[in-house]
């Protein structure tokens, strides 16, 4: 300690503010930055993860409302099957029976899907014969519509099981009372007669982009992307 009696009064005083002040200071300015983050960090986590919890939640309902409405629609032992299988050729409206028929199908799919509006989903179904039965409330320009569904690769759909569903995005769609073209994201279902395995038309459920983009917004920070799984 002969080394500290040869400091000045007023190096000494400096030497203890040092050690007694200073570094005590520094010491507890990291310990509370350090504790400070992690706890910072766990709130943006524990909310980061309570956005995705609140959206995954949202769209586990809606896609399960889906894909109940989309068994509802096309279950064989319902008795509007027979109705929809006696459909599956025609091509366009040649008879009042022709003409009754449609419009079941179209009741059905309001009533099967009428979950589903609150989403403004766009839903229609295309027989065999390639006719376009809409829900009461599709508003997707016919032509536009027809140009997109000729677009789709039909092996690519000829060739799906009726069970699953798969998911095609149709962009550039019009809607009849829209200025805008619209992207929607389609679940699409083949549906096919259980015993013999012909197709018997395919069901085209839209969810437009402007869903998912409100959905996003929910959170101020971070990205989401989706997937089809």
């Amino acid at each position: 300690m002969n080394w500290l009696m040869r400091f000045s009064f007023h190096r000494k005083t400096q030497l203890s503010f040092a050690i007694f002040i200073l570094v005590p200071l520094t010491l507890v300015t990291i310990f509370s930055y350090s504790l400070i983050k992690g706890v910072v960090i766990d709130k943006v986590r524990t909310s980061n993860q309570s956005v995705v919890n609140v959206i995954s939640s949202d769209l586990t309902k809606n896609i399960e409302d889906i894909i109940y409405a989309s068994y509802l629609f096309s279950n064989k032992e319902s008795s509007f099957y027979n109705e929809l299988f006696a459909f599956k050729d025609v091509q366009r409206l040649n008879s009042s029976n022709d003409f009754f028929t449609q419009k079941r199908i179209s009741e059905y799919l309001d009533m099967a899907f009428s979950k589903t509006s609150g989403l403004s989903t766009q839903v229609f179904f295309v027989n065999k014969g390639n006719f376009i039965t809409y829900a009461g409330n599709n508003s997707l320009d016919y032509e536009y519509l027809k140009r997109w569904l000729s677009q789709i690769k039909s092996e690519e759909l000829d060739n799906t099981n009726s069970s699953p569903l798969i998911w095609l995005k149709g962009e550039n769609l019009q809607q009849v009372y829209a200025r805008s073209l619209e992207s929607f994201y389609f679940a699409v279902k083949v549906i096919r007669d259980a015993d013999s395995g012909e197709m018997i038309g395919t069901l085209f459920v839209g969810i437009p982009t402007d869903y998912f983009e409100r959905m996003f917004a929910r959170s101020a920070s971070g990205q989401f992307q989706l997937f089809a799984s």
